[in-house]
């Protein structure tokens, strides 16, 4: 199966997607649902000091206030204004994600931030459009927070070509679920990087952090929602240049690893569904950003 990128004048970038299960998986789910796609630059660390902190900012302070009339009391406390740090931004995100995988388990586990507190009669759909906002707000705080030691050492930062589905599709038709099976492909990444140029790989829809994005935030790589790709909404990347290979491979983020008594070798780092076969333009020029029109899926062809 391949995945041919369309633009005007006729250039185009040819992907073949790897020849397992897994991947085929992937493509057959998605080559149906009739997607529009965005082209977006992805970059690592994130900077855009173009948006409007206080307004970000107060959207926490509203959610964790409305929070609080549902019985539920953070275990921290917020500061009036944005203090700029990441390790701020590390624990809403984590305050996001850990009660998200909360709510599937909330009749038997108590909860991680307040163990009494408890939720009854609201939905799935419902929490996750309350916490969310803090979700989103942490995202865009994350492009003006001091950059840690971490993020400081990623110069020049990672860029990759980012497609991302624009569908509006319910979410349980929209995504798929990997099994144990599929999982094993976020070890993968070191084995096909040595053999093919421009990796493609699955984007980041994950509820927590990818590795590179934990090390860029000098987060908690041991935490529960620190994990590989368990699924996908269609989006992938492309790798432009050598750089995430670079990263994994510095003395920095292998001490960072091993700080966490963990071995760099058995990481769940990246998810790569194939590669870049022909380009009709250098696709490592960001200069110069080629206007999309559509992604067409080839099916039936074995890929060179």
């Amino acid at each position: 199966m391949q995945i041919k990128i369309n633009y005007v004048n006729d250039d185009y970038i040819l992907i073949n997607l790897f020849d397992n299960q897994t991947v085929e998986k992937w493509g057959n789910h998605f080559c149906t649902k009739k997607h529009v796609y965005d082209q977006l630059i992805e970059q690592t660390p994130v900077r855009n000091l173009e948006i409007d902190i206080p307004y970000h900012w107060n959207k926490i302070k509203d959610i964790t206030e409305y929070v609080n009339t549902l019985g539920f009391y953070l275990d921290f406390e917020l500061s009036e204004e944005f203090d700029y740090k990441q390790s701020t931004l590390n624990k809403l995100h984590r305050f996001f994600t850990y009660n998200m995988l909360w709510y599937d388990h909330k009749e038997t586990t108590a909860n991680p931030f307040n163990p009494h507190f408890k939720l009854d009669s609201m939905t799935r759909n419902e929490w996750h459009s309350i916490l969310d906002v803090i979700n989103q707000a942490v995202h865009n705080l994350e492009n003006v927070s001091n950059p840690t030691k971490n993020a400081i050492d990623i110069d020049p930062p990672i860029r990759s070509l980012y497609f991302r589905p624009t569908t509006s599709l319910d979410f349980n038709e929209n995504w798929i679920q990997f099994d144990e099976t599929d999982i094993e492909q976020n070890y993968e990444y070191f084995n096909k990087v040595h053999t093919h140029r421009n990796l493609v790989m699955l984007d980041r829809s994950i509820l927590g952090k990818c590795i590179l994005q934990s090390f860029s935030d000098n987060d908690i790589l041991t935490a529960d929602d620190c994990t590989g790709r368990l699924g996908s909404h269609g989006g992938f990347i492309i790798d432009t240049d050598t750089r995430r290979y670079e990263v994994y491979q510095s003395s920095k983020f292998k001490d960072w690893v091993t700080s966490f008594n963990l071995d760099p070798a058995l990481l769940p780092y990246e998810f790569p569904i194939g590669y870049v076969a022909e380009s009709t333009f250098n696709i490592n020029d960001y200069t110069v950003i080629k206007k999309l029109l559509n992604l067409e899926w080839v099916t039936g062809i074995e890929p060179a």
